[in-house]
Parts: C-alpha cells; sequence; structure tokens
C-alpha cells in the first residue's frame, strides 16, 4: 500500500478544524496557576455547566469530544482578552497604549509556551457524559493544540501574534499527532 503525503495551509487546516468547535460541556474549576491563569480561569467559567450543550449532547450521539471543545473556549477567552486590552490600549496615550501592545505579545507567547509544556491542565467533571478516566487532570493533548490552533488563527483579527500563535499550536499539534502513529 502506498502513502500520500500532502499538505494544508495553516489557514486551509484552521477552516477544516472550526467546524468541529461548537459544542461546550463543563469542567470543574481547578484553580488554574501562572501567567496563563486568567486566561484559563475565564474559559473554565465560560465552560461550565449549561443546559443547551447537554441538550445538544443528548440529540447528537456524537458530540465534540469535552476537550476539544474547552479548546475552543479558550481560544476564544483568550482572543476576548486580548480584544479588551487592544481597546484599553487604544484609549491610552501612546506610550501607555504601546505598552499593552507589547504586553500582548508577551501574553500570547507565554500562553503558547504554557499550552505546549503542558502548563495548562484541562480538568472535566468527574461522572460526565464521557467515559471513565478521560476526566482526570492532563495537559492540553495533540488534537486539543490542533483545535486550540484552529481557533487562535481563525479569530487572529484583533492582534497578528494571534495567527503566529494558532499557526504554532496547530504544527506542535499536528508533529505530536505524527509522532503517536
Amino acid at each position: 500500500m502506498t502513502h500520500t503525503h500532502f499538505q494544508l495551509s495553516p489557514a486551509t487546516l484552521a477552516a477544516l478544524v472550526s467546524h468541529f468547535g461548537s459544542f461546550f460541556p463543563g469542567p470543574d474549576d481547578p484553580e488554574p496557576s501562572g501567567p496563563s491563569a486568567p486566561v484559563v480561569r475565564r474559559a473554565l467559567e465560560r465552560f461550565g455547566p449549561q443546559p443547551e450543550p447537554w441538550r445538544w449532547a443528548a440529540l447528537n450521539p456524537q458530540p465534540l469530544p469535552p476537550r476539544s471543545a474547552f479548546a475552543v473556549v479558550l481560544a476564544r477567552t483568550l482572543t476576548e482578552q486580548v480584544e479588551t486590552l487592544q481597546t484599553v490600549a487604544q484609549a491610552l496615550p501612546a506610550e501607555s497604549g504601546e505598552s499593552i501592545q507589547a504586553h500582548l505579545g508577551t501574553l500570547i507567547s507565554r500562553f503558547v509556551d504554557d499550552c505546549g509544556n503542558g502548563v495548562i491542565v484541562v480538568h472535566l467533571p468527574k461522572g460526565g457524559p464521557w467515559p471513565p478516566g478521560d476526566d482526570e487532570p492532563k495537559p492540553i493533548g495533540p488534537e486539543e493544540l490542533v483545535m486550540l490552533g484552529a481557533q487562535l488563527t481563525l479569530r487572529a483579527q484583533p492582534h497578528p501574534a494571534l495567527e503566529a500563535a494558532g499557526e504554532t499550536l496547530m504544527a506542535l499539534g499536528l508533529e505530536r499527532l505524527s509522532a503517536l502513529g
């Protein structure tokens, strides 16, 4: 059997993966810490139990795995934080605004490092509608890195570093997936 290799651009991969990002089940609040903790905490708040996602899951026998859904919420939360800080930067005098812009680049870079180095850990609620053992806290895996990267690439408009961060996370996730198989 011959294997054919093909390449997808980061934008194409992001568009493909984005179609999987609409299911949001809820995790416990694990009190994350570190430089990316505010983004993770806010994503966990948004990711909490809500009636609609659970009803949707009951109608669809194959919902998006909860860890991938969390990656979508995490990307959206980071993007919203970047948008908020950009708005503040625009309202301040030039020197202060430039300082915030520099901070945004650092924030995004640290976030990518935290995701890639296993600092950000996903906690799903015990006894959820997933196989036993899936609710154990685990670092973001390769599939979640691809999902997170795709979402950041698609939402890159507020800050150019988000697109680069998304491409980095997708590449890292794909590299780790290929090493598994």
